[in-house]
C-alpha cells in the first residue's frame, strides 16, 4: 500500500474514498477521512460491520462454473483456489456448495493456489500428477491467472483437461486461449460503489446502517471447458 498516496488525500481533506479491490488493512483509509464515508467496491467483505462494501458473489460464480462443468460431464472436477483472504475462502464455499448439491461431495477436491499464475501452475502440476480416477478431468481455478497457469501445465503433461477461471481478463478473451471464466460485472461494481460513497456524503451519515451489495456475475463460456472427457 502507497501510504504517500494516502497522505496526499489527507492533505486534501476528502470527504470519502471509494476503494477499489481488496485491502488488507482498513484502518488507513478511515483516517484519511477522519470519519468521513470509506466504501469498498470489489473486495472488502470482511469489513462488513464497519464501511459499505459493494462486490461481486464471489461463491455463486464459482457455483455456475461448476454447475456448467457437470453439464459438459464432468464428475472430477477440482478446485484450484482457497488462498487469498475470504475472496478465495468464498469461492471455496460456492465450489463446495456446488459439488455437494450434485451429489459428488466424494469428488471434491481442494488445491491450494492463490491468484496468481505461478501458482495456478504449481497447483495443476500437483492435481494432474495423480493417475487413474484420481485425476481431475476439470479444473476450476480461483482466477484467471491461475488458470492460465494450469493451461502450460496441462500443456506440459499432454493432458486434455477442462480449465475454467474467474475474474474475464481480456487476455483470457484471445482465440489461442478460449478462457471459460466468471464476469463479475466490475462495472456495475464500480458504478454502485461510487452511487453508494455520494449518498453517504450528501446525507452526512458516516456512522453505521452499513450495507453488503452483492451484484450477480455471469458465466462467459469459451472453448477452454468445452473438451471431451
Amino acid at each position: 500500500m502507497d501510504h504517500s498516496i494516502l497522505q496526499a488525500f489527507r492533505d486534501l481533506r476528502v470527504a470519502g474514498l471509494l476503494v477499489i479491490g481488496t485491502v488488507p488493512d482498513k484502518a488507513p483509509f478511515s483516517r484519511v477521512v477522519s470519519g468521513g464515508a470509506v466504501v469498498f467496491a470489489g473486495g472488502g467483505p470482511d469489513y462488513i460491520d464497519t464501511a459499505d462494501v459493494v462486490r461481486s458473489d464471489d461463491a455463486s460464480g464459482i457455483h455456475m462454473v461448476v454447475d456448467h462443468l457437470i453439464d459438459q460431464g464432468h464428475e472430477r472436477i477440482a478446485h484450484l483456489g482457497g488462498l487469498g483472504g475470504s475472496v478465495g475462502a468464498a469461492r471455496v464455499s460456492g465450489y463446495t456448495a456446488a459439488m455437494e448439491s450434485h451429489g459428488l461431495g466424494r469428488n471434491i477436491h481442494i488445491v491450494d493456489a492463490d491468484f496468481s499464475q505461478e501458482s495456478g501452475y504449481v497447483a495443476a502440476q500437483r492435481a494432474l500428477g495423480a493417475t487413474g480416477r484420481l485425476r481431475p478431468t476439470a479444473l476450476a481455478c480461483i482466477n484467471d491467472l491461475a488458470a492460465l497457469g494450469a493451461m502450460t501445465a496441462a500443456d506440459e503433461r499432454g493432458l486434455q483437461v477442462a480449465i475454467t477461471g474467474y475474474d474475464n481478463i481480456s487476455l483470457g478473451a484471445m482465440p489461442r486461449l478460449g478462457l471459460t471464466t466468471v464476469d463479475p460485472d466490475s462495472s456495475t461494481i464500480g458504478v454502485t460503489g461510487a452511487k453508494t460513497l455520494l449518498q453517504r456524503i450528501q446525507d452526512h451519515d458516516f456512522g453505521g446502517g452499513f450495507v453488503h451489495q452483492s451484484i450477480a456475475p455471469q458465466l462467459v463460456v469459451r472453448k477452454s471447458s468445452l473438451l471431451g472427457i
